[in-house]
């Protein structure tokens, strides 16, 4: 990863005659170990666009889930609808969560978001 930061970082700063850093801080991995955290993690990263329509969401909770989730179906920077749709996507590899999720049955977990869920959540990386 830092190899990859660094080479866009020439790249970006050579093409807009600027210098400097673009990313704030290292590069951080931690291990996923067990299948909880696993769909908790995808359920938080693919809630993350929601911040577009609903910037305070991850404290106050959704105001309009209706309109957060029809975002969620539709953003196209987002391996959401690729993870809830029967055809398979072409760079998303969705072997993992479809293990334990059939694509109906994914979207619901996502919509299921609770206020509590918040928390846990909140403490990820």
């Amino acid at each position: 990863m830092r190899k990859l930061g660094t080479g866009y970082s020439l790249y970006f700063n050579m093409r807009k005659e600027r210098s400097g850093s673009l990313f704030q801080g290292t590069y951080k991995a931690k291990l996923v170990t067990d299948d909880n955290y696993l769909t908790h993690l995808s359920r938080y990263i693919h809630m993350n666009p929601v911040e577009l329509v609903d910037s305070n969401w991850k404290v106050a909770g959704i105001k309009n889930k209706r309109t957060a989730f029809d975002f969620l179906d539709k953003f196209q920077w987002s391996s959401y609808p690729d993870f809830i749709s029967e055809v398979s996507g072409k760079i998303i590899s969705r072997s993992i969560l479809h293990e334990m999720f059939t694509p109906s049955s994914y979207k619901k977990f996502i919509e299921s978001w609770l206020i509590k869920d918040l928390e846990q959540i909140a403490q990820l990386p």
